[in-house]
């Protein structure tokens, strides 16, 4: 695609976006990053990068192009900005670690009522013995 070319594309979806009343460039930014760059990127799963496709153009269809609609549509690419697949394999380690040491804390405190028990068990002999002597 040359520059000619490319400059030509500009204008046209120029065009069509003036059709439906954009024609603010942080509007023509989130269709076009939306349209051609997040294909692209390698941080989401195929199945994720249609997910927040078809949640924006869904938001996009509404044709609530004011600022608070465009306020919606940044909310929403933070959102998905957070879940990226290194994100989501750093969250499901943290939930594994989680469940590891709350596991591990449950040995532990079965180890510990155990050699309470034990310890228990042996001064109640020890004071059953000395009470004999003294009978």
């Amino acid at each position: 695609m040359g520059p000619q070319s490319s400059h030509n594309d500009m204008q046209h979806l120029a065009a069509i976006l003036k059709n439906f009343g954009v024609d603010d460039p942080d509007w023509v930014a989130v269709i076009l990053f939306v349209r051609n760059l997040l294909g692209r990127l390698t941080v989401y799963s195929e199945e994720k990068k249609g997910e927040i496709q078809r949640e924006v153009f869904a938001e996009l269809a509404k044709k609530d192009f004011s600022e608070t609609g465009f306020e919606t549509i940044l909310a929403m690419l933070d959102m998905y900005i957070m879940q990226t697949i290194g994100t989501l394999e750093l969250e499901e380690s943290l939930a594994q670690e989680k469940r590891s040491a709350a596991q591990l804390l449950n040995e532990m405190t079965e180890i510990i009522d155990s050699c309470r028990a034990v310890r228990i068990a042996r001064i109640a002999s020890s004071m059953r013995s000395r009470s004999r002597r003294w009978v």
